[in-house]
C-alpha cells in the first residue's frame, strides 16, 4: 500500500499529539510535525517523496505571512487550514488558496479526519 505523507505545521504540541494519535492506527498515513519556519522550510525542500498534504495552523507565532510562504513552496499540494479562527478568517484562507478549512473542535476534527482518510485511499 502506498504511504500518504502529511506535514502538520502547528506550534501547539498538544494539537500535534492529538492529530498524530488519531492517525496512528493507519499505517498508510504518516504525519511529520513542523513548528517553526526554519524546520518547515527544511522539511518542504528535503521531503522525498514530497508531501501529499499539508495541514497548517492559521497562525504560527514568530512567522508572519506563513500561509503565503507555504503556498509558494507547495505548488500542487493541497493545504488544509486547521485553526481556531472564526468563520470569516477561515473564508479568507479559502480565498487565499487553502484547499479546505477546518476549525479546531470535536466536530470539525472528525470531519477533517474522514476527509484525510478519503484522500489517502484515493
Amino acid at each position: 500500500m502506498t504511504v500518504f505523507h502529511i506535514l502538520h505545521i502547528e506550534d501547539n504540541p498538544d494539537c500535534n499529539f492529538l492529530l498524530t494519535e488519531t492517525f496512528r492506527k493507519y499505517q498508510h498515513i504518516q504525519i511529520e510535525w513542523g513548528c517553526t519556519r526554519s524546520v518547515v522550510m527544511e522539511q518542504l525542500t528535503s521531503a522525498n517523496p514530497p508531501y501529499d498534504l499539508i495541514i497548517c495552523d492559521g497562525e504560527i507565532p514568530g512567522w508572519s505571512n506563513h500561509f503565503d510562504e507555504i503556498l509558494d513552496n507547495t505548488k500542487g499540494t493541497p493545504v488544509i487550514i486547521y485553526s481556531a479562527f472564526g468563520r470569516r478568517r477561515m473564508w479568507e484562507f479559502l480565498e487565499l488558496g487553502a484547499h479546505k478549512v477546518f476549525s479546531k473542535g470535536r466536530e470539525d476534527h472528525a470531519l477533517m479526519v474522514e476527509y484525510i482518510k478519503s484522500l489517502a485511499i484515493s
